[in-house]
């Protein structure tokens, strides 16, 4: 038998372990949607979910879905006769628009393109749109087009086309943008954005998206970043005219106002904006520390509290390559995805400074030891001390 303190000393270490075990410290952050093969992460906060794909290979590709939470399922589905090419894209429904190419079962060989509208809870596919030769650049679901919609490209040049079910998308409405290197759908007003390059360089060029016409164009230094904030305003990075920093502006819709939001000396990677806070993730001007491996570079964390009550704040950031997924403001939460071939998944973080200043070490580490494996492991060592307890309470 135990004698009255060793079994004061189990309970203690058993109520300790206990504690540990089911707390977690809600800042911490979080690594989801984590795997070699994985990319395409796509943010779908009306979902919780993380959806991205899996694989490369013609024949074997995965459409998935990774909670957001802990209570929630994961799903993974190959759709047979497709292989996945593009990122997929959330519907405000629940499913998901995806790109693809027809696989042959004998072979590797890809056929025409296409998008595919899939149900992600049982894999089906819902509606499927021949794109021929065309390739998918950006897609949307904007509340003034009855269907979803995607900027498409092919031999002959940019067009918007319609997603309408059980119907061929044509050619779309054309868009006179050239070689466009950056792309962007306003979803509340019909208005599509595009980096280009003009006559002075490049430039930045509206089009209407019902008629195609091109709007009025400013012009940029080497622009980097667009993005729309919705209701006719676009964020887009660009170099200062000396060429020594990058600048994140806000243009309205009629690329009258200019607004600075942000400077960085190096490039600007990536940019996400809510109703409060702009995030942007910037190469540092430091030098690479010898022995880094060629794919990390280090990096800083902008952020920008558009309320003005905070000050900005540049932070160290994580040497990785990756990309801002989205942020929900109401859960205080900031989501990174790891895009290089390293260690590739999705970071779920705390937005508060503490947090963030410990998160770029947290995504820098090796891939930390699953949660449940830790608590088996504290759990073996309770019985490696209690076991001992009882032999020398025998004694």
């Amino acid at each position: 038998m135990l004698s009255r303190k060793n079994k004061a000393r189990a309970a203690a270490l058993a109520a300790l372990l206990l504690a540990v075990g089911c707390r977690r410290d809600p800042r911490a952050p979080r690594e989801l949607a984590a795997g070699a093969d994985n990319h395409g992460f796509v943010l779908d906060l009306a979902h919780d979910r993380v959806l991205f794909i899996r694989g490369e290979y013609p024949n074997k590709t995965y459409l998935c879905a990774a909670p957001l939470g802990s209570g929630g399922r994961g799903a993974a589905f190959r759709l047979p006769g497709f292989s996945l090419t593009g990122a997929p894209f959330a519907l405000r429904d629940g499913g998901v628009l995806v790109s693809a190419r027809g696989v042959s079962d004998s072979d590797a060989d890809l056929s025409a393109a296409a998008v595919l509208n899939v149900d992600p809870r049982t894999g089906k596919v819902a509606a499927s749109y021949d794109l021929g030769s065309a390739a998918v650049r950006v897609f949307a679901q904007p509340t003034w087009s009855t269907a979803p919609a995607a900027l498409v490209q092919d031999a002959g040049g940019l067009s918007l086309s319609r997603l309408a079910e059980n119907s061929r998308p044509d050619r779309g409405v054309a868009l006179d943008a050239g070689s466009a290197q950056l792309l962007a759908i306003d979803e509340n007003s019909p208005s599509v954005a595009a980096t280009v390059r003009g006559a002075s360089g490049g430039a930045l060029r509206l089009f209407d998206a019902r008629t195609g016409r091109a709007g009025r164009e400013v012009h940029v230094r080497e622009p980097s970043g667009l993005t729309s904030r919705g209701n006719r305003h676009w964020l887009v990075a660009l170099k200062d005219e000396d060429g020594r920093r990058t600048t994140v502006v806000d243009f309205d819709g009629n690329l009258d106002r200019a607004v600075p939001l942000l400077s960085s000396a190096g490039a600007v990677e990536s940019i996400v904006a809510g109703r409060r806070w702009l995030f942007a993730i910037a190469l540092s001007t430091e030098p690479r520390p010898a022995g880094d491996a060629r794919w990390l570079q280090p990096r800083e964390l902008h952020r920008v509290d558009l309320a003005g009550i905070e000050p900005a704040l540049a932070l160290t950031w994580t040497r990785r390559r990756g990309v801002l997924l989205g942020l929900d403001e109401p859960a205080n939460r900031l989501f990174y995805a790891v895009t290089d071939r390293d260690d590739p998944a999705v970071w779920s973080l705390d937005l508060s400074s503490g947090s963030l200043r410990a998160a770029a070490s947290a995504v820098d580490s090796s891939r930390p030891v699953p949660w449940s494996m830790l608590f088996l492991g504290l759990l073996a060592v309770f019985m490696i001390t209690l076991s001992w307890a009882v032999v020398t309470g025998r004694r």
